[in-house]
């Protein structure tokens, strides 16, 4: 498709002149059975609209997206609903800030390892881990330069995966170019011990059964990024369904809780842009809206993500499963890698501290842009100031 708004047959002119203006037009069942086909129409009946759809388009990307409350039904019928509601956060955190690197899958990886090892007692309060380690050790095929950077897009559950086997330093740095070796690899490196503390790697299928992990534990999840997701402050995020929205592709999200806020249902979701994105680094994601991409130009083939089955704007739910110390401790007290680690144990000998970084690579919060002129990769990147500090 060259135009995704260039649909045959043609949408109503009045809907062609307020698509063209503001990126969004309603439309009623019998205009998506006749404009996108009959067998659109069968699909999103899979998920009943609440009042009539929007046919969305920035030029590139066109979907049909509308509001729904089946997850509820399916929610009540497993004997999940209502949600665990909850407004304080688990674990006590500051907002992390990947500023223009690709590793929004990274940042949330080790905030999950982190959030977990204090709600299984492997430590007493939250303590970041080092994502410019994990760049260079989880996948080094794919180090490549693209401009000033050398990081790369990927995905939260393999990154887990890979923590479970290497573990995981923590943090050196929360500013470094990825274009220098972590000083933890420099020096000899060898597994750390805490990755002896995750249990199992889980990907989650269903927002129904991600709500059930919800009630104890942070989740990861893909958020779909449009322009508009670093500027919400407190308003509830819609995806496509926002006038003029752009198209931006995923960005790794941690589920933290569910609300009922403004009267709906939201997923109170941490990201990894500092705390002056979204409502002080945190984001409200709809849970009713719901979307099916129907068209869109050849140069975003590699990163619409579809289906035949409607979306919620969060997908792709990853739990991670830890052991607490106790459990480990009666599993095994054998020598070698089946030690049971500790705390002292963990700390990574023989490293020295991060070096200053050179001043061209020192990204603070008043060296950044927009955070809509930094979004562009598969899934993962994006924007603006905010640092450990920042939180206190």
């Amino acid at each position: 498709m060259d135009d995704p708004m260039d649909v045959d047959p043609p949408l109503p002119e009045q809907s062609q002149e307020t698509l063209a203006y503001a990126g969004v037009c309603d439309l009623s069942e019998a205009d998506v059975s006749r404009i996108l086909g009959p067998l659109i129409l069968p699909h999103a009946r899979t998920r009943p609209a609440l009042a009539g759809y929007s046919f969305c388009s920035d030029g590139a990307v066109a979907t049909l997206v509308w509001s729904s409350t089946h997850w509820i039904d399916q929610a009540r019928l497993a004997g999940r609903f209502p949600p665990p509601l909850r407004e304080a956060p688990l674990v006590q955190s500051w907002i992390r800030n990947q500023r223009y690197h690709l590793l929004c899958w990274d940042y949330v990886a080790t905030d999950l390892f982190s959030m977990e090892s204090v709600l299984n007692g492997w430590t007493n309060s939250y303590e970041p881990h080092c994502t410019w380690h994990v760049c260079f050790k989880c996948r080094p095929d794919l180090l490549r330069f693209h401009g000033d950077h050398i990081c790369y897009g990927y995905n939260v559950v393999d990154a887990l995966r890979h923590i479970q086997r290497e573990g995981v330093p923590a943090e050196l740095t929360c500013v470094y170019s990825c274009l220098q070796k972590p000083p933890s690899l420099i020096y000899s490196y060898a597994p750390q011990p805490n990755r002896h503390r995750i249990r199992s790697v889980q990907p989650i299928a269903t927002l129904q059964e991600a709500l059930y992990h919800l009630r104890s534990h942070p989740i990861g999840a893909d958020l779909i990024a449009y322009s508009q997701l670093f500027e919400m402050g407190n308003d509830i995020y819609y995806g496509p369904r926002a006038g003029g929205a752009e198209y931006m592709e995923y960005h790794a999200v941690i589920v933290e809780s569910v609300m009922l806020y403004r009267g709906e249902y939201v997923a109170y979701c941490r990201m990894s842009n500092g705390v002056q994105a979204g409502d002080g680094g945190y984001v409200y994601v709809s849970l009713n809206t719901v979307f099916l991409f129907v068209g869109w130009v050849s140069r975003v083939n590699g990163s619409v993500r579809t289906t035949q089955e409607p979306q919620h704007l969060l997908t792709n739910f990853v739990f991670l499963d830890m052991w607490k110390p106790e459990d480990l401790a009666s599993r095994s007290t054998g020598s070698g890698d089946t030690q049971v680690p500790t705390n002292k144990q963990e700390e990574m000998t023989g490293t020295p501290l991060c070096e200053e970084m050179p001043e061209s690579h020192n990204l603070d919060a008043r060296d950044q842009q927009n955070p809509q002129e930094q979004i562009q990769s598969d899934a993962h990147q994006f924007v603006p100031g905010g640092t450990p500090e920042d939180a206190e």
